[in-house]
This record gives structure tokens, sequence and C-alpha cells, in this order.
């Protein structure tokens, strides 16, 4: 596809990426490791999200699988952990050639265990350092986007840009302005995510899920317990919007093995209730 149809596609709303014969609408999942496949299932999650650095060994040449994909009690549906923060792309350490590699690895490997979604968010790959031209960064990050979207496209894939916190990193950092790069980009096989625990540390205004509402393929919450009336807010205009992606608990609940049924009940009841 020609860059000006992915433009046109990317502005119109488009999301790209199959679904690989997983089910339609909202599915609930968790950040960690598959051998808590188990737990996760047994506390009602619909998936498993993985770390793709430690899974998918994208650095490596070879690879197997290192679960039984067979017997695992979830199936692995959508990773985070891409980019390594040496894997620059912005600065003066910008290499294409490992990124192209990199990402090749990483999706081919991920179709092959029958995932849909890569969350990119990457901070310290990322970063732009101090003392490099600003809007010379912004190129680089757009030429990024742009080479790795249609290698994602190719698999059946979608790369899902992570808006993050000023803390972690220093360009988009907002859903808004995210979403500017991705249409700079014009790629597709890319599209956008949501944390909604960073969409409040940067003081977002629900406004902005509207206006990015047709990018939406991914969102992130941290505890479901800590904050019910705003979540219940952001959950409410994701809905309102048609949101029917993947809801990922991260970070939020540190006991699996007793939190984690309890903080799923409230995430599905908070959402029913939204």
């Amino acid at each position: 596809m020609g860059a000006a149809v992915a433009a046109g596609a990317l502005a119109a709303g488009r999301v790209w990426g199959a679904e690989a014969g997983i089910p339609k609408g909202i599915r609930f999942g968790v950040c960690t490791g598959p051998e808590n496949a188990g737990l996760l299932k047994e506390a009602g999650c619909d998936y498993v999200e993985a770390a793709a650095r430690s899974f998918l060994k994208p650095d490596e040449a070879e690879w197997t699988p290192p679960v039984d994909l067979e017997t695992l009690p979830l199936r692995i549906e959508s990773y985070n952990g891409f980019l390594p923060g040496d894997l620059k792309v912005t600065g003066p350490a910008v290499d294409l050639e490992r990124l192209k590699t990199y990402v090749t690895r990483a999706c081919e490997r991920a179709k092959r265990v029958g995932s849909s979604v890569i969350v990119w968010g990457s901070g310290g790959s990322r970063k732009i350092p101090d003392g490099w031209d600003r809007a010379k960064a912004e190129e680089q990050y757009v030429a990024a986007l742009g080479l790795a979207g249609p290698i994602a496209a190719a698999q059946g894939l979608t790369l899902a840009l992570e808006p993050l916190p000023t803390r972690e990193t220093n360009i988009a950092n907002t859903t808004v302005e995210a979403m500017g790069y991705l249409k700079k980009a014009g790629a597709e096989g890319i599209s956008l995510m949501v944390d909604l625990r960073h969409f409040t540390t940067m003081n977002e205004p629900l406004e902005n899920l509207d206006a990015c509402k047709n990018l939406l393929v991914h969102s992130h919450v941290g505890d479901p317990l800590a904050t019910p009336d705003r979540l219940k807010q952001q959950l409410g205009r994701l809905k309102a919007n048609g949101y029917a992606g993947r809801m990922s608990i991260e970070g939020g609940v540190k006991d699996l093995r007793n939190g984690l049924k309890p903080a799923m009940e409230v995430l599905r009841r908070t959402w029913a209730e939204a």
C-alpha cells in the first residue's frame, strides 16, 4: 500500500491488523508472564499480555516458544515491553537496520503464537537526548513508526503506540500528541493505545478519548480498586465511543493469587455499569 493511501486510511480512522480468529468485543487480561496463565484463567481473565523482549527475544536470531502453547490455559494475545532502551529511535545512535530486524523478528514470532497486538511504549528508546535537535528527533521518530508499521501489518498484527508521561520520556506524552505522530507517519500496521494511569498523570481531559477513538486498539489500567469513580468515568467514555478492544491490568495487582480475582470482578463490573 502506498504511503498516501495509508495516510488517508489512518486519517479516516481505519484500524489495521487482523485479529487471527480471536473473539470480538471487550476482553480483559493482565500484563504478566505466561507462567501465570492458570491464575489468570481462574480469576476470569480472557488473555495474557506478555513482555515482548523476554518472551519473543527479538534480539536473538533463533527462537523457540518458551512455553507449550498447546497446553497454555490462556492465549497470549498481546505484548508490552517492546524495544530495549539501547535500540534508539531518536538521537545520534539510531540504527534503522537493527530496528527493522528486531521488529521483523518480534512480529513473525508473535504471529506464530497467534497474537494480535504489540504495545509500543519503550520510553527509553524514544527519549530525545539532551542537546539533540527536537525537530530532527521528531523526523526520526516518525520514520521509525513508518518503518515498523508495515512490518507488523504484513504479519496481521498491530503495533499500538503508547503515550507515556513526562517522567518516562519526552516525546509522545499524550494521546493527542501520539496521534499526531501516527498521522505524520501515515503507515499501516500501527495505531494507538491508552494507559488510563498515564492519561490521568498527564491530566488529559476525557475529550481526548473522543478525539482518538477511531485509532484506539488497546488499553491498560492500573488497580481497578484504587480510584473507582475516575475509572468509571474513563471507561464510560471509552464505552460510549464504541471501544471494543482489550483492557489489560498492568502493575495494579501485586498478589495475583489472592488479589487478581476481586480486581477483575471490579473491572468487569465497572465496565458493565459505566
